[in-house]
């Protein structure tokens, strides 16, 4: 019989690292019936078989507030063979109130408090072993169940040693007592570094025995009967943690004070901003300016052109290798030469404000000015993710509270939040004629954003909660090594997604182009592009291009002789047009085609509005 083990959590508490630590390779993402939901399901291998492991989508509470909750709940109805309920050890008192929540279903569950390393265990030179009982369980006299004494169990000693390497220190006056916390929640509490792998084997062998004996009391008998409430949550954390507070500690406090507040939060913001900004540009540009553009001109384009020269006549099939939207040369250039640069800059950047806990913080301080447009603080986070890739963005507005909220977001990010692939082409295209028309154009997108919301906000019906529970983690300074593991995991999302697709658009729109058709489309075209848009004919192969790839819109531009004003116009066009193929699916997966049809058509009027005014008034102007 196969048995089935649910891993439930906060969002962003290490559910993912764990759930691939136990299952490695054996895994796969699939819709919850019924709805738009999607979680990852993979096997673990044990002596009893194969065990199905859920990562169940993240949630705050158990209280159906969501599309996400509800599924968390159903899945928990489903009478799992075993429920692991991650804790974070930096977010401790909504960790508490969740699995709380978990233990009056009266299942077997597991305790996981990961993050160990953060909250107890600092770096340093000098080393300390385990007090026994400050981070352990111990048997008492009544109690059958396994324990994690460092003196008398072997995986509390195997974790005794690891959390007590070069690596880690543990520091006296800043413990959570995990024996009180279980003994608080009457079930089983496993100290846990996901992303060293530290406890993991723990885990495993803990699930491994509830699945061949279901001791009784891993039933959470000690809490069912009483009410999960935050007064209980709070009343734990502040009996399990006994901290005493150091200066770096007064310090990151009196930090964390300061950023949400309008001041100097605010002042903090537009110089974080601006830094990361200035990271992106600047690393990026660097990136394809002394490495691959010097290497793809150099040696690979050169090699490339003369072997086909070699094999080929001139003629239609060289020129489709070759010409003017050669695949060979275009499909390299484009996605590796010219954006993968900003993808990797973009994606360092973004992960620095995540690892450090500044982005829940910057929700927190801009949540007065979403309030004005229907949107609460928290709803920052998936607007910013859309700078990186529409698709998250909007798969992240589940997790919102009210169908409103999430369409007002969607629209937002499909009009005028820029991907990072169309970031590097504005930079690219605009960025060596003047960093100033750079910086206007993502001004204007920033405007239009608010605008959009607001707008928005006053034609959709409905109204939003306006509660939102976020954990704000601590602020802290980036691990490199994790950072840049997560710059790696996306670095090839982009390369198998994006990189790939465009390639093949790239393919097609070479044989059309070498075909004559795409010069009839020009000529239809005509109206809208030389005479609204005041750009050339063959800037309309673009218009095309861009329905399947949104950043094609604007690549193109770069082989014509443009003036300052039509590349403005140009990119102007291309932030606001229709969101990319995929995009425009992936509404219609959520919302319906209703909607996803309303906000294509909404864009390309947008776009071809927007961007005729500037052709005018610019026209007028010089």
């Amino acid at each position: 019989m196969n048995k089935k083990v649910l891993l439930i959590g906060l969002p962003n508490v290490g559910k993912s690292v764990i759930f691939n630590k136990l299952t490695g390779i054996n895994t796969g993402v699939a819709n919850y019936a019924g709805t738009t939901v999607e979680y990852t399901v993979g096997k673990m291998i044990s002596n009893f078989g194969d065990i199905t492991i859920i990562d169940v989508p993240g949630c705050y509470t158990l209280d159906v507030s969501n599309e996400a909750e509800r599924v968390a709940v159903e899945m928990l109805n489903s009478k799992p063979d075993v429920v692991v309920c991650v804790l974070d050890a930096n977010c401790l008192e909504s960790s508490i109130y969740l699995m709380m929540q978990v233990l009056q279903k009266g299942l077997p569950v597991i305790g996981v408090l990961n993050r160990v390393d953060i909250v107890g265990y600092r770096r340093g030179k000098k080393r300390r072993r385990f007090k026994s009982g400050s981070i352990s369980a111990k048997r008492s006299n009544n109690d059958s169940s396994r324990c994690y004494c460092v003196k008398k169990c072997n995986c509390c000693q195997g974790l005794d040693q690891d959390l007590t390497n070069k690596n880690f220190t543990l520091e006296k006056e800043y413990p959570i007592d995990i024996q009180v916390l279980g003994k608080e929640l009457g079930t089983m509490i496993i100290p846990m570094v996901a992303t060293k792998a530290k406890g993991i084997a723990e885990l495993k062998a803990e699930i491994s025995n509830i699945i061949s004996s279901k001791p009784t009391n891993q039933k959470g008998q000690g809490f069912i009967h009483r009410d999960a409430d935050w007064t209980q949550a709070e009343r734990i954390v502040t009996k399990i943690y006994h901290q005493k507070e150091h200066d770096d500690n007064k310090i990151r406090k009196r930090l964390e004070q300061m950023i949400i507040k309008p001041y100097p939060g605010l002042i903090i913001a537009f110089f974080t901003l601006t830094v990361t900004f200035a990271i992106i540009i600047g690393l990026g540009m660097s990136i394809r300016r002394f490495l691959l553009l010097p290497f793809f001109s150099s040696f690979v384009f050169p090699a490339i052109i003369s072997l086909v020269e070699l094999l080929l006549s001139e003629g239609f099939f060289r020129n489709v290798l070759i010409g003017e939207y050669g695949f060979l040369i275009k499909g390299i250039e484009w996605p590796i030469a010219l954006v993968l640069p900003y993808v990797v800059s973009f994606y360092f950047a973004l992960s620095l404000l995540e690892d450090s806990g500044y982005l829940p913080r910057l929700g927190i301080l801009l949540d007065g000015i979403l309030n004005k447009i229907g949107l609460s603080g928290a709803n920052i986070i998936p607007i910013i993710l859309g700078y990186g890739c529409t698709i998250p963005a909007i798969a992240s507005t589940r997790a919102m509270n009210t169908k409103k909220e999430r369409l007002i977001v969607v629209t937002m990010v499909s009009l005028s939040v820029p991907c990072i692939s169309q970031t590097g082409v504005f930079i690219t295209l605009l960025a060596e004629r003047s960093v100033i028309i750079v910086l206007a154009l993502f001004v204007f997108s920033l405007l239009a954003a608010i605008g959009t919301g607001y707008v928005s906000n006053l034609i959709l019906k409905g109204s939003r909660v306006p509660l939102t529970i976020t954990e704000v983690p601590v602020l802290l300074a980036p691990d490199l090594s994790v950072l840049g593991k997560k710059v790696w995991v996306r670095l090839k999302s982009f390369l198998a997604g994006g990189a790939v697709i465009m390639f093949y658009v790239i393919f097609v729109t070479s044989v059309l182009y070498e075909s004559g058709i795409f010069q009839v489309v020009g000529r239809v075209m005509a109206p809208i592009v030389e005479n609204l848009l005041r750009l050339p004919q063959e800037a309309s192969v673009p218009l095309v291009l861009g329905i399947i790839r949104r950043e094609l819109v604007v690549l193109p531009l770069l082989e014509m002789e443009l003036s300052s004003l039509q590349l403005l116009t140009g990119s102007v066009v291309g932030l606001f047009y229709v969101p990319c193929i995929a995009v425009v699916t992936m509404i219609a997966k959520e919302f319906g085609w209703k909607i996803a049809g309303s906000i294509f058509i909404v864009t390309i009027l947008v776009s071809f509005s927007i961007g005729g005014l500037i052709a005018f008034i610019g026209n007028l102007i010089v």
